[in-house]
C-alpha cells in the first residue's frame, strides 16, 4: 500500500516519536484529535491515488489487523498505548465515472485493543481523477466492441478430423445369372477374381460383394475421402493368363443402400445380382494392370468412394459401428484381376482387403494466431454481436501496431474480405443517433473502382447500402470515390466533408489513426481523425433516421450472399454506440486510446465546441 503523506502526517510522526518519553496524560485531547485528523487526511490522499490508478475504486474498509501480517491492514501506527487507523467510504454509493464522493475517516483507539475508537475525525470531499481522464470506451455502454488485442476474441474453426481403416469381414462372388460362384464366403478365401472365377469357366462373368465391419463413423459425418485398398494375387488359383493381368478391365462400384449391411449367406445365391438395393451413387474403375503378386499400392487402390460412403452414413438407419457393403460389377474389358483377401498365399499375412475412410464431425473454435483466417470475432460489449467470416480470408497479423495484433482485410482488388453479422443479436435501439469509433489504417487498395466500404451497417430488407431508395444504411467509414479521402453517409444524405489524405496506398505506407463518426437528431454530425474534425459544426441539413440489423466490416453487400466494394484496412479496435456521444465524451475516449499503452497512438487535441 502506497500513501501520499502530507505535512500534517509529519506532525503525527512527531507525536509518535515522542510517545516513548511522555505518558498518555501528557498528550492532550487536542493532540489525539490532530492525530485522527491527520489519519483522515492521509485516507483522502490514499483514495485520490487509488482513483487515479483504478477506475473501479469504491472505498477502503477499515482493517485493524497487524500490518506486518495482513497486507490489507489500514493501521497507520500501533503501540501498547494507542492505535491509529484510516477508512474510506463512498457515501453516495456511486462508484462509476471520473469522480467519487468520499468520507475519509481517521480513528485513534485507546488503548490499542479497544473495540471503540476514542477519537474520530472525518473529511467529506469529492475526488476527481487527475488530468484528462482516459475513459474506457466500455463506460459509455456500446452495443458492439471489437478489440483485436484480446487474443481469445479472434477465433478460427478447426475441423474435427478422423481417419481410420476397416477390415473386410465378409465377401461373396456371385455369377451375373444370380447363382453363387462356389462356396467362397468364408473369411480366409484366398482369391477374389474379377470379372470371372476359375470355378465358373472362362465365360461366365461374376460380381463381387464386400462387407466391412464396425465402422465407427457417426451418422451424418462429413466424408472427405474413402477408398478400398486391394492386394494383388497374380494368377494363383485362377485360370487367368499372365497377359490378362494387364489387359483393360472396368468394374463399377456401388454401395449396398442400407444402414447396416449383414454378412453374405454362404452358400447363397441372388444376393446382389441386380442393382436393386444398391446406392444410386456409383464409381467406374478403369483398373490399372496388376501384373504381379503381393502388390498393394496406388494401382490396387480404388477410385475415391466418398459419394457412396456419404450416402450411406447420411441414412437415418446408419449409426456408429454399423457395417457397410459394396458391390463391384463388370462393365467392360478382356482383362482379369485377382485380389488377395486373407491368409493363404506366400508373403500374404493378415487381412489385406481394407476400407479407408477420412471424415469430419464439424468444427471446434480455437484461438486464431498469426496468419490464420478469422472465422469469428467475439463482441466485448456484452451484447453478443459477434461477427463471422462472410467472404474472403480476413486474417490475424501480429506485431503490427505497438507490437500487438490487428485484423487484416486485404482483398487487393479481389474478393472482399468481410467479417460481419447478418442478424445482430442486439441491434441499435435508436433510430436517429449513432457513434462509431475505430482504430484503423484504411487504404486505397480495395475496390479498384473506388467507394470502398470499411464499416457499414445495413437492414436485412435493404440488401445493399447504395441508391436513392436505400433508407436503412449507415456507411460509417467509406472511401470518397477514387480519392484518398475518407467520408461517411447516412440514408443517402450527403454533405459531410471528407477527411483528406486519410487513406494510404498500402499497409506499410500509412499510419493508424483514431476515426470517429457521430450523428444525432439534435446534435451536429461529426467526422474526425485523431481529434481533428472535418468541421466542428457540420450538419447535412437532414434528419437522419435509420433501422439497421446488420454489420459488415471490409466491404458491403450488393445482393444476398454477394459482397463487393472491398475496403482494405487493418483494424485494431471498433466501438459502436446507438447514441450520439458528446464531444467531451469523445475526447475522453480518444484520450484513452492516445494515452493507453495498448495502441500507443499520438495524443489527440480534441477541441470541443458548444454542444
Amino acid at each position: 500500500m502506497v500513501l501520499i503523506i502530507m505535512s500534517t502526517i509529519m506532525f503525527v510522526v512527531l507525536l509518535i516519536s515522542q510517545s516513548i518519553v511522555i505518558n498518555q496524560a501528557q498528550i492532550t485531547r487536542h493532540g489525539y484529535n490532530l492525530i485522527a485528523r491527520a489519519a483522515a487526511k492521509a485516507a483522502t490522499d490514499y483514495a485520490k491515488e487509488e482513483l487515479d490508478s483504478n477506475l473501479s475504486y469504491c472505498g477502503t474498509t477499515e482493517n485493524r489487523n497487524d500490518p506486518a501480517t495482513d497486507s490489507a491492514s489500514t493501521v497507520l501506527f500501533n503501540s501498547t498505548v494507542y492505535k491509529v487507523t484510516y477508512q474510506v467510504e463512498v457515501y453516495d454509493g456511486v462508484c462509476t465515472g471520473t469522480g467519487r464522493n468520499i468520507r475519509a475517516i481517521g480513528r485513534v483507539y485507546i488503548p490499542e485493543l479497544s473495540a471503540t475508537a476514542a477519537y474520530v475525525q472525518d473529511i467529506r470531499v469529492r475526488l476527481v481523477r487527475s488530468g484528462l481522464y482516459t475513459e474506457s470506451p466500455g463506460d459509455f455502454s456500446p452495443i458492439a466492441w471489437f478489440k483485436s488485442n484480446i487474443v481469445a476474441s479472434l477465433q478460427k474453426d478447426v475441423a474435427n478430423n478422423f481417419s481410420q481403416s476397416f477390415n473386410a469381414t465378409s465377401s461373396h462372388e456371385e455369377r451375373v445369372d444370380g447363382t453363387a460362384s462356389n462356396n467362397v464366403c468364408n473369411s480366409n478365401n484366398n482369391d477374389l477374381e474379377m470379372p470371372y472365377g476359375s470355378e465358373n469357366g472362362t465365360t461366365q462373368n461374376q460380381n463381387l460383394g464386400l462387407v466391412f465391419s464396425n465402422l465407427n463413423i457417426p451418422q451424418g459425418a462429413t466424408i472427405t475421402r474413402a477408398y478400398i485398398q486391394f492386394r494383388s494375387r497374380g494368377t494363383s488359383g485362377t485360370n487367368f493368363t499372365s497377359g490378362m493381368l494387364s489387359l483393360p478391365l472396368t468394374m463399377r462400384l456401388r454401395g449396398f443402400d442400407t444402414g447396416n449391411k449383414t454378412a453374405f449367406t454362404c452358400p447363397g445365391s441372388s444376393q446382389f445380382n441386380s442393382t436393386s438395393g444398391l446406392t444410386s451413387q456409383q464409381i467406374d474403375w478403369a483398373m490399372p494392370a496388376w501384373p504381379s503378386q503381393n502388390q498393394s499400392g496406388a494401382a490396387q487402390q480404388s477410385p475415391d468412394l466418398t459419394s457412396i460412403v456419404q450416402a450411406i452414413v447420411n441414412r437415418g438407419d446408419w449409426s456408429s459401428n454399423n457395417d457397410m457393403g459394396f458391390r463391384l460389377g463388370f462393365i467392360s474389358g478382356a482383362g482379369g484381376r485377382n485380389a488377395q483377401r486373407g491368409n493363404g498365399c506366400s508373403g500374404c499375412n493378415g487381412n489385406h482387403l481394407r476400407l479407408y475412410v477420412d471424415w469430419t464431425t464439424g468444427t471446434t473454435p480455437a484461438t486464431a494466431t498469426n496468419g490464420d483466417t478469422i472465422d469469428r470475432w467475439l463482441d466485448q460489449s456484452g451484447k453478443g454481436n459477434n461477427l463471422v467470416k462472410l467472404s474472403g480470408t480476413p486474417s490475424v497479423n501480429t506485431s503490427e501496431i505497438n507490437s500487438q495484433q490487428v485484423v487484416d482485410f486485404y482483398a487487393n482488388n479481389g474478393t472482399p474480405e468481410v467479417l460481419g453479422s447478418l442478424a445482430l443479436a442486439y441491434p441499435p435501439q435508436s433510430a436517429s443517433n449513432m457513434t462509431v469509433v475505430a482504430v484503423m489504417r484504411p487504404t486505397t487498395s480495395g475496390a479498384s473502382g473506388g467507394n470502398s466500404r470499411f464499416v457499414t451497417l445495413l437492414n436485412t430488407s435493404s440488401i445493399n447500402d447504395s441508391g436513392s431508395t436505400t433508407t436503412d444504411a449507415v456507411r460509417a467509414f467509406t472511401r470518397s470515390g477514387t480519392t484518398n479521402s475518407l467520408t461517411s453517409w447516412v440514408n443517402n444524405f450527403s454533405g459531410v466533408t471528407p477527411i483528406s489524405n486519410a487513406l494510404s496506398n498500402n499497409f506499410s505506407s500509412g499510419q493508424f489513426g483514431i476515426y470517429v463518426f457521430r450523428f444525432g437528431a439534435t446534435t451536429k454530425e461529426r467526422l474526425a481523425k485523431d481529434g481533428v474534425p472535418t468541421s466542428p459544426f457540420e450538419f447535412d441539413g437532414g434528419a437522419p433516421s435509420y433501422n439497421v440489423d446488420q454489420l459488415l466490416l471490409g466491404g458491403t453487400s450488393s445482393a444476398a450472399g454477394t459482397y463487393t466494394l472491398a475496403g482494405d484496412m487493418q483494424l485494431a479496435e471498433l466501438v459502436i454506440y446507438d447514441k450520439d456521444l458528446s464531444c467531451s465524451q469523445l475526447r475522453l475516449i480518444e484520450n484513452h486510446y492516445a494515452l493507453s499503452t495498448q495502441w500507443a497512438i499520438t495524443s489527440s487535441s480534441y477541441n470541443c465546441p458548444l454542444q
